[in-house]
């Protein structure tokens, strides 16, 4: 007596042929995936280092007295300095970079 042979699934009606398993899209798929785990490293490098210039601006100022926050409005991001009440805005890094050489928190 032999051993019965394992019966592999089929699909039935009009998408039977597109329905079965292909095997030659699966090096692509690998290629593909191995591509996004790279792009997706990638831009967590990017924000930590974004975030990691931005905890250093905030520690600059901070030793000057000022608090140095990130607000966003309508997902434009403006950099707002404060100290003693009052607060300043700042649409561009450049220009968070020339008030921070007036009150000497430069980098």
């Amino acid at each position: 007596m032999s051993a019965p042979e394992k019966a592999t699934p089929r699909w039935h009606g009009a998408d039977a042929e597109q329905n079965q398993t292909r095997t030659d899209i699966l090096p692509d798929a690998a290629a593909n995936c191995q591509a996004a785990a790279d792009a997706l490293s990638a831009h967590r490098a990017r924000v930590a280092a974004a975030d990691k210039a931005f905890q250093t601006w905030r520690a600059k100022f901070a030793l000057k007295g000022f608090e140095l926050r990130i607000l966003s409005d309508d997902g434009a991001a403006v950099l707002m300095v404060s100290r003693w009440g009052l607060v300043r805005e700042f649409a561009t890094l450049a220009e968070l970079e020339a008030f921070a050489a007036q009150v000497g928190a430069a980098l």
